[in-house]
């Protein structure tokens, strides 16, 4: 299986996978100031989500920010217009800090 490392600087490009790629995106988040990254939009038929993690900033400290990584397992062809959100989900889409988005065009 191929794996595609996106990050910050891919924003607003499209990909080329095969199916079965694996898709990380590494997006910087401090959850500290209750932003958190979240998936806005996608298509689970032909991305399917796995679970995100985070990891803290090795040597950060208290209240010091980290990495958000997400995975997706390219399912099947198809283009996905993949959109994430930097927000705090408890005050709803008004508190929308920053956005990533990224087109995903998975070949067979």
């Amino acid at each position: 299986m191929s794996r595609i490392t996106l990050t910050e600087a891919d924003k607003g490009k499209t990909i080329q996978v095969h199916r079965g790629s694996e898709i990380v995106i590494h997006l910087e988040e401090n959850p500290t100031t209750g932003y958190r990254w979240a998936i806005d939009q996608t298509n689970n038929t032909v991305l399917a989500p796995q679970n995100p993690s985070f990891s803290p900033t090795p040597g950060g400290g208290i209240g010091a920010g980290g990495t958000r990584t997400f995975t997706f397992i390219a399912k099947q062809p198809g283009i996905v217009h993949l959109q994430l959100k930097l927000w705090r989900e408890e005050e709803g889409n008004s508190s929308i800090k920053d956005r990533y988005d990224v087109t995903i065009q998975v070949q067979s």
